[in-house]
């Protein structure tokens, strides 16, 4: 999604991928230009050669220059960065700044304090600036010139360097965007400042000291005057903004080189640049808007007339010192002897020009409007500034490091090319394996990560060591034991947590087991009374029904087997049947009738299941388990079709056969 049309043509993989951010790929690439010095357990000693690396010399498309670009990625300068190789690249910038660049600093920043020391020496001089000693005025003059020279020099050298065929279009607009609009338009007001300021004080007018050309009495002429006049107010303002320009070049060149104040510095800077100008670009049109409307009704009495042209400026100016001071600067006339005298207003122009309620009606406008900008800018809008500018102060510090960082190493650049100092921050050597090639390198420690995932200190880590396959595939075989050591430890717990839900529910049957037990103690003793009542002597025979044996048959004396094919089936539609239950008065639904004895009726018995089911299929009727009966004769016979021959069924079964039978209707049934 990156706009990458403005890319640099004829770019290495390993720049390419400097140039796009990926961290990865410059990971792996830069271990292609290392080679291994000696190795001894974890630690080797590799050479990284600085073909494509050192920035001098060689244009830029370096990996140094990419990565101070001015419209160099995020990810681009996160490659400075401790985390990234340990700050080895990092390390580079501080050799070249350790070897040449704190050199430059110094003298430039020895230029700009002999600057700022002329300027105060001129300053401090006022009103009589005729009498600064004219070595001071050519000091500052000569100063401004060479800073002048070498700000241009920097321009070609930079413009040099980058080649005039591989200047690119987004190359131009960076420039004078971010480095014209910040820096090289301060520079010019400075130098413009002095050097007008210089002009000035070097050709003063003598003239009004010189009696040859004064007036009758002594009086200077009035061009002569007029020229003094302009000489004696100008002089003052470009000596001041120089000043003020100055001071800031210093603090910006002096600090910037510490990391613990060069993060407070670049904090400043974005909070002038985009919070404050922002929140200026808001008030001064409120500010232009609250005074035309404050200035009609502005109060017109005798002694507070504004008849000066100036009054509408005072008036702008009094709005705005009350944002910054807080005090009520508006002054509606001059001070007087007689304090009456501000109480008495002219009656003439209130009661023939406004008239009384009319005038009282502006004098509250006033009050209001005056209100409503306190209200709009002492409130509001610097209470967004604050806002503002502590989520600009949050976003920097996040990120203090990498701008720091990134800062110093343009600086770094900058100060190694205004030296034209052209060599490599390596060592030259004739490498041997490469056919005798001198090639720049420099010697870099890596130690491979222990098992905590450290190194020591001091030491980069590049990854896998120059060609060593071998230790990769050791690594990848760790990496997959320790996957199924975890895979075998999430397995053993999964087993624990379902052996101890399989004992707890042990121990909830062992717990139920005393009530089980009871009920079926009581179970087996209900069983033995029913059967000391109605014995049961039914026996199994073949077919898929059991048929109780008639009741005339003597007890203990073997039933007759009927196979089940021998009774006919004579099932009718479930809704043209009754549903009908011979049951026992006891055993009847709760809100049933009783019905006649009717043998007429078919089917008689259990009442026939309400859909073409199996025969095997169950109901439930008042706990009594049924199956799909078999038909019955017309009249109640001795025999009775039950699922489970279950004693106490069965005693129901013969009460049934031998007394006359009783019908009960379910409720809502026919």
């Amino acid at each position: 999604g990156d706009n990458t049309c403005g890319m640099p043509q004829g770019l290495t993989p390993l720049q390419l991928a400097t140039y796009l951010g990926f961290k990865t790929q410059v990971r792996k690439l830069l271990k292609r230009h290392m080679r291994p010095l000696w190795k001894w357990g974890p630690e080797t000693c590799n050479h990284l050669f600085l073909d494509e690396l050192d920035s001098v010399g060689a244009g830029g498309t370096q990996l140094m220059e990419l990565i101070c670009c001015l419209d160099a990625r995020i990810e681009t300068q996160e490659l400075l960065l401790s985390d990234f190789v340990n700050g080895a690249l990092f390390n580079l910038f501080l050799v070249k700044w350790k070897r040449t660049g704190f050199r430059m600093h110094v003298l430039q920043l020895g230029l700009q304090f002999l600057h700022l020391f002329s300027l105060l020496q001129v300053s401090f001089c006022k009103p009589n600036y005729e009498s600064v000693q004219a070595w001071s005025v050519w000091m500052s003059t000569v100063v401004v010139l060479v800073l002048i020279e070498e700000e241009l020099r920097e321009i070609v050298l930079w413009i040099y360097a980058q080649g005039w065929k591989a200047m690119r279009r987004e190359t131009y607009r960076v420039l004078f965007m971010e480095r014209l609009r910040c820096a090289l338009i301060s520079k010019c007001i400075m130098w413009c400042t002095s050097l007008a300021a210089s002009g000035l004080i070097l050709t003063w007018n003598d003239e009004r000291f010189n009696p040859g050309v004064t007036g009758i009495g002594g009086i200077l002429p009035q061009h002569i005057a007029e020229d003094a006049t302009w000489r004696n107010v100008s002089v003052p303002i470009l000596l001041a903004l120089s000043t003020l320009i100055a001071c800031n070049m210093i603090i910006q060149e002096f600090f910037v080189i510490w990391q613990q104040t060069g993060v407070y510095i670049l904090v400043v800077n974005q909070m002038l640049g985009s919070d404050v100008l922002l929140v200026l670009a808001v008030l001064i049109p409120y500010l232009f808007a609250f005074s035309c409307a404050m200035w009609p009704v502005f109060p017109t009495y005798k002694l507070f007339a504004h008849d000066s042209p100036f009054a509408f400026i005072s008036l702008v100016w009094s709005l705005l010192m009350m944002i910054f001071t807080g005090g009520t600067t508006i002054r509606l006339g001059p001070q007087v002897a007689d304090m009456a005298d501000l109480t008495t207003p002219d009656l003439n122009l209130i009661y023939h020009e406004w008239g009384l309620a009319q005038k009282m009606f502006g004098d509250m406008l006033f009050v209001g409007l005056y209100f409503g900008f306190v209200i709009l800018s002492v409130v509001l809008l610097l209470n967004v500034l604050i806002a503002s500018m502590s989520g600009t102060y949050e976003e920097a510090m996040a990120n203090a490091t990498r701008n720091w960082r990134w800062a110093f190493a343009r600086r770094v650049l900058r100060m190694v090319m205004l030296a034209g100092y052209d060599r490599p921050v390596g060592t030259l050597d004739t490498i041997r394996d490469w056919g005798g090639k001198k090639r720049y390198y420099v010697e870099v420690l890596s130690v491979k990560k222990n098992i905590e995932g450290g190194t020591y200190e001091g030491t980069t880590d590049f990854g896998a060591d120059g060609k060593s396959a071998g230790s990769d595939e050791a690594a990848a075989a760790a990496e997959r034991a320790s996957a199924q050591l975890d895979a075998l430890q999430k397995q053993v717990a999964d087993i624990l947590q379902q052996q101890q839900a399989f004992q707890q529910q042990q121990q909830q049957l062992l717990s139920q087991l005393p009530q089980l037990l009871s009920g079926a103690q009581a179970a087996s003793q209900t069983l033995a009374r029913v059967s000391e009542v109605a014995p049961a002597p039914a026996q199994a025979f073949s077919g898929d029904r059991t048929v109780l044996p008639p009741i005339s048959h003597p007890p203990g004396e073997a039933p007759t087997k009927i196979s089940s094919a021998e009774i006919p089936m004579q099932w009718q539609p479930p809704q043209q049947q009754p549903h009908l239950y011979p049951l026992d008065p006891r055993l009847a639904p709760k809100g049933s009738r009783r019905m006649a004895h009717a043998p007429s009726m078919p089917n008689c018995g259990v009442a026939a299941p309400r859909s073409a089911r199996s025969r095997q299929d169950v109901y439930t009727r008042r706990s009594v388990v049924w199956r799909e009966a078999q038909p019955l004769p017309p009249s109640p016979g001795p025999h009775a079709m039950l699922a489970n021959p279950h004693p106490a069924r069965v005693s129901f079964a013969r009460r049934a056969a031998t007394q006359p039978a009783e019908w009960y209707c379910s409720p809502g049934r026919p």
